[in-house]
């Protein structure tokens, strides 16, 4: 069954390094939590505000073995208010009917989803 799974995590600066470290946390997290391996994987879209522009999380999720996945990334609209420097994913994946999936807000970001963090 299809299902998906959300999370975001802040950075506080916008440097390559930052992302990459932030982007493997926040997919190891949600791996490690929802008991997933990469099989169970069927597609991922990241969204980045527009104050990061250093780096592609899509790149740090290839080189943590997503490779043959579809991996997309966009920019979140910018609206007023918004909390900056956050990174957000969404994973499409396969698991069974009676699994429940975990949604994964680290950081600054917990404050996102203050009912799932």
């Amino acid at each position: 069954m299809l299902k998906g799974i959300r999370g975001a995590i802040t950075i506080e600066r916008d440097q390559p390094e930052e992302v990459a470290k932030a982007t493997r946390e926040l997919l190891e997290t949600i791996f490690k939590e929802n008991n997933l391996t990469v099989n169970n994987v069927v597609a991922v879209l990241f969204t980045q505000t527009k104050d990061i522009v250093s780096a592609y999380p899509a790149k740090t999720a290839r080189e943590l073995g997503l490779k043959g996945i579809p991996l997309m990334s966009a920019q979140e609209p910018d609206v007023i208010g918004g909390m900056p420097r956050v990174i957000r994913v969404l994973l499409f994946v396969d698991l069974g009917a009676d699994e429940n999936v975990k949604h994964v807000y680290l950081k600054g970001a917990a404050k996102l989803r203050e009912d799932l963090a």
